[in-house]
């Protein structure tokens, strides 16, 4: 059984399509979704059975309006103030998600898990985005993976939970780190990179496509393709597209993505952005967009901006895979992926000249930028196919599950 509760379509969501789209026959997956999320169909074509399930991930707890008038008025106030007393009222907001939501979804998931009897659970995100899913696998007995795809930071309540978790998948050595200094031991802890198909992504551009978002048909066009959020640099890449306008008319940017939960004021942000930027012509905001494989080609380069480190970065084989000339922040888990001077090229995060800088050398050397695609593509197809994806999992699996 895999359980995977984000509201929104995120890289998480194709990470997984690929790895069931792989798995040998006789596995008979479940998966509990979120409900109305747009990427169902995708997996009901792949014969998975789907449950759907209410998702309250990203949105705030509910208490009522006595205990909110309490959290907004002077005693919330009074404590968040006090240094002596900021913990204690932490802990007690903690106490009241626990009680207001954890608790129940763990209730409600374990009595799904109890009539589905999976083998094992496969939660497809780190700890603290799957307590509920974790607490409920506790309650059944159940072996449980947890696919580590972000930084985490933990509570004693997880602590609690941790103990229920038997392996833990990492996307990177960078996250394998990160949970190491979390007291988690090597032993529970596997590598496996996200990995794709690269005969997905076809390096063939469609031109109805730049027409369809009234963009010059033969002028450079770069992308960035990602969450609309704060982390992932949207605000930077304008701001390296601002001073790229200044000395090329001709240059051009696509936004690929939607705002996740929370996020839809930074959205606006990036508009107003752009607009006193003066270069609101030039951007184009695509929002979200399922065909990823089919968009990419027709890029001249992909720009990855993220100023904080990335866990992975999916988007970056995917560009790699389509042959594009890749450009990205060297944080994290990048320079796992991208091998500056090879593949791509790096520049230090949050820094707009450097990228414009990258991005103008690309638009300058196109037999550069050739040889970092092609080069891409096939260090894609030799160390992150979705292949050695499913044998890195089936091997966990099996480890678990005493079929070694």
């Amino acid at each position: 059984m895999y359980v995977d509760l984000a509201p929104r379509a995120a890289g998480s969501l194709a990470s997984l399509e690929y790895l069931l789209r792989k798995l040998p026959n006789h596995y008979r997956p479940t998966l509990i979704l979120a409900a109305g999320q747009r990427r169902r169909q995708r997996f009901v074509d792949l014969g998975v059975e789907v449950i759907d399930f209410p998702s309250s991930q990203g949105q705030p707890v509910q208490y009522g309006a006595s205990v909110d008038r309490a959290r907004q008025g002077y005693v919330g106030d009074f404590m968040r103030r006090q240094t002596f007393l900021r913990p204690i009222w932490h802990g007690i907001g903690f106490m009241g998600r626990i009680a207001r939501r954890f608790y129940p979804q763990a209730k409600r998931l374990a009595r799904v898990m109890a009539q589905v009897q999976p083998d094992l659970v496969h939660v497809n995100d780190r700890l603290t985005v799957n307590r509920g899913a974790i607490w409920a696998a506790k309650m059944n007995r159940l072996p449980l993976v947890c696919h580590v795809r972000g930084w985490d930071s933990w509570t004693i309540f997880d602590r609690w939970l941790d103990q229920s978790v038997a392996r833990y998948l990492c996307i990177s050595g960078a996250v394998a780190d990160q949970m190491a200094t979390l007291g988690v031991l090597q032993r529970r802890l596997t590598v496996v990179y996200n990995g794709l198909d690269v005969e997905d992504f076809s390096t063939v551009a469609d031109p109805a496509l730049r027409q369809a978002w009234q963009t010059p048909p033969d002028g450079p066009l770069a992308g960035l393709v990602g969450r609309i959020v704060p982390w992932k640099g949207q605000h930077i890449f304008l701001q390296a597209v601002a001073q790229i306008a200044r000395k090329n008319p001709a240059f051009h940017a696509w936004i690929v993505g939607e705002p996740e939960v929370g996020a839809e004021s930074y959205a606006q942000t990036l508009h107003h952005l752009a607009e006193s930027s003066g270069i609101a012509q030039r951007i184009h905001f695509l929002g979200h967009q399922e065909d990823i494989p089919g968009l990419l080609p027709s890029l001249d380069l992909l720009v990855h901006a993220s100023v904080e480190p990335e866990p992975f970065g999916r988007v970056l084989i995917e560009g790699m895979a389509a042959q594009l000339p890749v450009i990205a922040t060297d944080a994290g888990a990048v320079p796992e992926i991208v091998q500056a001077g090879q593949t791509g090229l790096l520049v230090p995060p949050g820094d707009a000249m450097a990228m414009a800088s990258a991005i103008e050398r690309l638009l300058s050397y196109p037999a550069q930028a050739v040889a970092l695609g092609q080069a891409g593509r096939e260090h894609v197809r030799q160390h992150f196919s979705a292949a050695q994806t499913v044998r890195g999992v089936e091997a966990v699996y099996a480890d678990i599950l005493g079929q070694g």
